[in-house]
């Protein structure tokens, strides 16, 4: 009984299922200083996002070079050398990308 409710709490909430009718009406009752603070926040959100979908994409370019070079490296090796720490800098280079693109996106403020 209890998951029911649980599941008609949840859909209850979902941000899918917003009346767009509902939310046009309290954006419209906003006073002009809510309205800028509003949009403001929004605009903050979005430069969040831009900054992270770009660490993204940076993370996966940094991953499939990185795995290229490692790939070459291995394939010029000369036969019993150990070139295993190649494998090791692409998972290193998306890293990097995420952690620093992501502190990024935390640092900005309104």
């Amino acid at each position: 009984m209890s998951q029911k409710k649980a599941k008609k709490t949840r859909r209850e909430t979902d941000p899918k299922k917003i009346d767009q009718a509902k939310l046009k009406e309290a954006l419209d009752n906003l006073t002009p200083e809510e309205a800028e603070m509003f949009v403001s926040a929004l605009e903050l959100a979005m430069k969040k996002r831009n900054i992270m979908l770009v660490g993204y994409i940076a993370a996966i370019i940094g991953l499939l070079v990185g795995i290229g070079a490692a790939f070459t490296i291995y394939g010029m090796r000369e036969p019993g050398q150990f070139v295993g720490w190649a494998f090791l800098i692409p998972p290193a280079l998306a890293a990097a990308a995420l952690i620093g693109f992501g502190k990024w996106s935390r640092s900005l403020k309104k």
